[in-house]
């Protein structure tokens, strides 16, 4: 993939070229989880506790590819990026811990979220061309990002923090296109992400286990111009 966005044979011709842009993104992101809670360490004893959270959120990204083009057909693949980072799934609770055997037990608010960064996506798009400059196509890809857990339950009883990961998930979508002949280039997008689950042992505490889930559901508008 990374191969073809360098090769330069062809570019000139008018049916290959290579292309850098900024994208605009408008999205829906659903998180999911659940921990369960052991009663001490390397028992199976479990509390399962689940939650869900939704967002939506809008953002930029960059992006540089190379596309090819014979007849009604081309093919372009390409990279995205998106800069910066952004907190995931924030929540809190509170538990009541009553090991000390006193009559009201202390109380302690846990929270835990997750920050995500260095988002990258590797693609690629077959395109159907109807009209000059006009082509419909489907996309395909992987992205990665780094997601680092942020937790505050560093007492009592349910003690735990969890180890930083970094996701992979698969891109699926589609779109519209167009590329006027002095090279500048629009396209219209809608994909959906799926990450892979992040499951992780604490490596504190009674070693609870933690099971996380992202999907993504986003529309992007995204201007460029092509060599």
């Amino acid at each position: 993939m990374m191969s073809l966005m360098v090769i330069p044979a062809k570019a000139g011709e008018g049916e290959w070229g290579f292309a850098v842009g900024l994208k605009a993104i408008s999205g829906d992101i659903d998180t999911s989880g659940s921990e369960q809670e052991r009663a001490t360490a390397n028992t199976n004893a479990y509390e399962v506790i689940k939650t869900t959270k939704s967002a939506s959120v809008d953002f930029g990204s960059v992006f540089a590819e190379f596309s090819g083009r014979d007849g009604f057909f081309g093919f372009t693949t390409g990279v995205e990026a998106i800069p910066g980072s952004a907190t995931l799934g924030s929540g809190s609770r509170t538990d009541t811990d009553l090991s000390g055997g006193s009559e009201g037990g202390t109380s302690k608010t846990y929270t835990a979220s997750a920050d995500v960064e260095n988002l990258i996506t590797f693609y690629v798009e077959p395109t159907l061309y109807l009209a000059e400059g006009f082509g419909l196509y489907a996309k395909a890809g992987v992205t990665t990002l780094d997601l680092k857990t942020l937790e505050s339950i560093s007492s009592g009883t349910d003690s735990a923090v969890y180890p930083d990961a970094t996701m992979v998930g698969g891109v699926l979508g589609a779109g519209i296109r167009y590329q006027h002949s002095s090279g500048f280039l629009v396209k219209l997008e809608h994909t959906d992400t799926n990450f892979r689950p992040y499951t992780a042992e604490a490596t504190t505490g009674n070693k609870n286990i933690i099971k996380a889930e992202i999907d993504y559901t986003a529309t992007s508008l995204a201007l460029g111009w092509q060599f």
